[in-house]
């Protein structure tokens, strides 16, 4: 990501790569200037907030990329990167990853209950009417 645009974060000097929508926001940037900035401000906001820690973020960044409705193997390396960058251990890290595992075991379970129970209910006679 060497030309990625870089901000600076509001409790560290360090800079945080905008990521993968760096040419959409410079595209943004000359559609619309002010809405950019908004833009910028809104998807830097969990690393530049100071809330959490870079770390945690980065961790939740991983749990989110990771998890089955995301899917997306790049995001996922590229949030171990910089969670590692942040120092966030082997342990932890696999952690996130079997927290994702697991809410993909689960969201499967709970697609297989509706299915089956939709299979297993009696059929109702529609056409005979009590009255």
């Amino acid at each position: 990501m060497s030309n990625s645009k870089r901000v600076t974060t509001t409790t560290t000097d360090r800079p945080r790569e905008t990521g993968p929508w760096d040419s959409a926001l410079a595209q943004l940037q000359k559609w619309d200037p002010e809405w950019a900035k908004t833009c910028l401000t809104m998807t830097t906001n969990p690393w530049t907030g100071g809330v959490l820690s870079r770390k945690f973020v980065e961790l939740i960044g991983v749990n989110i990329s990771a998890s089955c409705t995301n899917l997306n193997p790049e995001g996922t390396r590229r949030y171990i990167r910089a969670a590692l960058h942040e120092e966030a251990t082997r342990e932890e890290i696999l952690r996130v990853l079997k927290m994702a595992s697991i809410l993909s075991i689960h969201s499967c379970a709970l697609e297989g209950s509706f299915r089956l129970g939709g299979c297993m209910r009696p059929e109702r006679n529609v056409t005979s009417k009590q009255h």
